[in-house]
């Protein structure tokens, strides 16, 4: 089948959203991913195949113009945060901030944070305070943002992550201490495990190859990654975002 202008356009980009470990995508795989699981952008609206709120004798759900109007209108979206988090550090060349993050294992599920803006799920964590070390920041951030309180297994590996929204990451393995969650952070709208194997598709995508195969691989650590960010992955988490504000994923 051939590829339409668009998903051309997607195809020549599709390099920069994936690890420098992964294979080169297939057309499927592109689709899935650049589209949220089977959502396509077209020139009159939005098109989700197979779910939605109006649906069609031929097993689609179409969700028109006036619909995505009338639902965008009430989401809240914080064009700002774009702008100082994404666009003003590449534009400015700021120095690239070093952000712990953790992955928190109960059993096989993991826990997750969903930001306000963009509204994707995502590893908790946050910047390093003067005279911190990493992992008292990461624990700190931790509570913070979902109120549990963790400990440090190990030092799962550095991300380094370029282009937009640039950043280093050192990323620990913890285990929780407790489980209440009480997210205490103003940029921190839901919390919530997550089981490994049901990871949410209104996530980063750039995490899901860190917790699909970085958890569970068995060579020695801390593992050392490059993650580039371009213009493909930025596209495509604005796209996670709206859907998942008009409620078409989660």
């Amino acid at each position: 089948m051939a590829w339409s202008g668009r998903e051309a356009w997607f195809f020549t980009r599709a390099k920069d959203s994936y690890d420098i470990n992964e294979q080169t995508p297939s057309r499927q795989q592109i689709l899935e991913r650049s589209f949220g699981y089977g959502l396509r952008a077209t020139g009159y609206g939005l098109r989700a195949t197979g779910h939605g709120p109006r649906a069609t004798g031929h097993g689609r759900a179409v969700l028109g113009c006036r619909d995505c109007v009338a639902a965008s209108a009430n989401m809240p979206l914080n064009l700002q945060k774009y702008w100082s988090d994404i666009l003003r550090p590449v534009l400015a060349g700021e120095r690239a901030p070093t952000i712990p993050q953790a992955v928190v294992l109960r059993g096989q599920d993991v826990l997750l944070v969903k930001r306000d803006s963009p509204a994707l799920w995502e590893l908790p964590g946050g910047g390093v305070l003067p005279g911190e070390t990493l992992e008292d920041a990461v624990r700190r951030e931790v509570h913070e943002e979902t109120g549990v309180r963790v400990e440090i297994v190990e030092l799962l590996g550095w991300y380094e992550r370029t282009g937009f929204r640039a950043h280093r990451s050192p990323i620990f393995v913890c285990r929780p201490l407790d489980d209440l969650l009480t997210p205490a952070a103003d940029d921190v709208v839901e919390v919530r495990y997550f089981p490994l194997s049901a990871l949410p598709r209104a996530m980063f995508p750039w995490y899901r190859s860190i917790l699909g195969a970085d958890v569970t691989a068995t060579t020695s650590r801390p593992l050392q990654r490059r993650q580039r960010l371009g213009a493909y992955v930025t596209l495509q988490c604005v796209w996670l975002d709206i859907t998942a504000r008009l409620g078409l994923i989660r």
